[in-house]
């Protein structure tokens, strides 16, 4: 958990219908390698700000020559990040949730054809949740839009690969893993334009697509647009250590949003069903004593014209 910043209690996933329904029944959310999100412009918008803010770093630090070469050889080596060569042995996957569980932009953008879910995720500190996930290697970290907090977040990443080129000068790029580090980096840095998004995001340790000769079965592949995406499937619940299945019930989601949609009554009747059968609540204290409260379902207020 990013301790810079205590997320809020819940924070929500726009999704669709089928979204909606692999996530509850599944007991699971996908996670997507970030060279494959639906907005390509993300990495670059991140290559451009480190390009950007090397030759501010180098200026304003009394740096060796071979190091100054060193990271103006990195920002022009992002020039071509996308070059396979580098990106088959490296991996970030990640999700992305918002602060704000009802708003006209996010439905727009995530949730077209009358067609969306905002899945409220307790995330919390204490919550079971938090725990479940950091198990599976994962980190939740809040996405950064201002522009002078942005360079202080690329300054601590120039800093740490400095180190690392100080402490391993005859390793290569790869070997330095330059690129696992800033594919870490890049899902936090958001432009200023998407500030009303207030998006979090799950960010996976360094997974390889490939190991060696042998797959990586931990990645799995879905269709997408023009390729086949790699993802990774993170658990919503521990799973019984003996059968190896997940346990039956959802104890980490209190409410989900219908978005706006032409027959929000039926579609509050099914949803409600939806979670009788699949046994989503959330776990409340009271009095000492942790008792189950079944989740809420609400209607979009957003008056957005389908």
């Amino acid at each position: 958990m990013d301790q810079q910043s205590k997320p809020p209690k819940i924070l929500y996933h726009y999704t669709s219908q089928a979204g909606l329904l692999g996530i509850i029944q599944d007991r699971q959310i996908w996670a997507t390698n970030v060279l494959f999100l639906n907005d390509s412009t993300e990495v670059s918008y991140a290559i451009q700000l480190v390009q950007e803010n090397i030759n501010r770093f180098c200026k304003e630090r009394e740096l060796k020559q071979e190091e100054i070469r060193f990271l103006e050889d990195f920002g022009r080596k992002l020039g071509v990040f996308h070059d396979p060569g580098y990106q088959k042995y490296s991996g970030i996957y990640t999700c992305s949730f918002s602060e704000n569980g009802d708003q006209l932009s996010q439905w727009r953008g995530y949730c077209p054809n009358n067609n969306g879910f905002s899945i409220g995720f307790e995330f919390d500190l204490a919550s079971s949740l938090s725990f479940i996930i950091e198990n599976q290697y994962f980190e939740l970290v809040r996405c950064e839009y201002d522009e002078n907090k942005q360079a202080e977040i690329i300054d601590i990443f120039l800093l740490e690969i400095l180190v690392n080129f100080r402490i391993n000068k005859n390793k290569t790029w790869l070997d330095l893993q330059v690129w696992d580090d800033f594919l870490a980096l890049a899902p936090r840095l958001k432009h200023p334009k998407f500030e009303e998004e207030k998006e979090w995001r799950l960010i996976s340790k360094p997974t390889p697509i490939t190991l060696g000769v042998d797959f990586n079965p931990s990645i799995d592949f879905r269709i997408g647009n023009s390729m086949l995406v790699p993802y990774m499937k993170i658990n919503l619940v521990e799973y019984n250590p003996k059968t190896k299945k997940p346990l039956k019930y959802i104890a980490c989601i209190p409410e989900i949003y219908i978005g706006p949609t032409l027959y929000p009554d039926l579609s509050h009747i099914s949803l409600s069903g939806l979670l009788l059968k699949e046994n989503v609540h959330v776990e409340v204290e009271v009095n000492g004593a942790v008792k189950e409260s079944r989740s809420k379902v609400f209607k979009s207020k957003v008056p957005y014209r389908i």
